[in-house]
């Protein structure tokens, strides 16, 4: 600039055709920056979109699971107290009739004893089924998260080469001072 203002010092039409080449490049690698970014902006929203997608299938899919088993722990939650309430009964009977039948208790607690266990299997089928529905919901939802979060750190990482590029472009294109001859340095 300082060149163009001083009369006695003017351009050569050779460094002029220069200075104009050198502005054309920079401002055609600033268009095509500009290009790039809104491409990538453009994806990085069609990704989103899709992740959002993937979720709200995923959520419809795990909906009904989770309602089942809701389901099924409250109406197997009375049952279960019935089958104990049973249990205790039977028990209360069985000592009653203890000095009786002899032979009788020992079936009688056999037959409690049976349907003790299966009620606490019945119940530890419950707890591994909520177990599991738990886990995978938390993997489903950790998924989802990583699958989210990948992208964004892509994206990132090239807005920071892009802004560390164009930071190095604008230093290797300053312009120079006069040296102590009058000439360029």
């Amino acid at each position: 600039m300082i060149l163009w203002q001083t009369p006695d010092q003017g351009l050569t039409s050779h460094d002029g055709h220069l200075l104009v080449i050198c502005i054309v490049a920079i401002a055609t690698a600033m268009v095509v920056q500009a290009v790039i970014m809104v491409v990538a902006g453009w994806q990085a929203l069609k990704t989103l979109k899709e992740f959002k997608e993937l979720a709200h299938d995923l959520h419809s899919q795990a909906t009904p699971i989770l309602q089942k088993t809701n389901e099924v722990i409250t109406d197997l939650g009375p049952k279960i107290r019935t089958v104990s309430e049973n249990v205790t009964q039977i028990s209360y009977t069985v000592r009653e009739k203890v000095d009786e039948v002899g032979e009788t208790v020992s079936q009688v607690n056999r037959t409690v004893a049976d349907a003790n266990q299966r009620t606490r299997g019945q119940v530890d089928h419950v707890d591994r089924m909520m177990t599991t529905a738990l886990n995978a919901t938390e993997e489903v939802t950790d998924t989802v998260a990583k699958g989210i979060r990948i992208p964004i750190k892509q994206i990132a990482g090239v807005v920071t080469g892009l802004r560390v590029g164009l930071e190095t472009l604008m230093k290797n294109f300053r312009p120079k001072g006069r040296g102590i001859g009058g000439d360029f340095e």
